[in-house]
């Protein structure tokens, strides 16, 4: 799957087709217009049990990248969150 996001003044290619080996969890890479790779939005937490279609967000390295995908339809927030150092976050699933 992909779909185009906006985010801090760029569009981005939103890669969405590979999954983290260690737990299944979709992988969410992000690529500007100019084809170079932006950033990996979604952060693999191995010790965490995904749903199929459900990812962790890095929302510690991308401000606001939350919000972006809630409001652009890609993604839905959920209740659950996963702490990793000292750093908090969210799950979300992909529409």
């Amino acid at each position: 799957m992909n779909a185009t996001l906006h985010y801090s003044g760029l569009q981005l290619q939103l890669d969405m087709n590979k999954r983290y080996s260690a737990n299944g969890q979709v992988v969410i890479e992000a690529i500007t217009s100019e084809g170079e790779p932006f950033a990996t939005i979604s952060k693999c937490l191995s010790a965490e049990k995904v749903p199929h279609g459900y990812t962790f967000i890095d929302s510690n390295n991308l401000p606001d990248i939350v919000a972006a995908l809630v409001s652009q339809g890609i993604a839905e927030l959920t209740s659950k969150y996963a702490v990793s150092g000292f750093c908090t976050y969210p799950l979300v699933r992909i529409l």
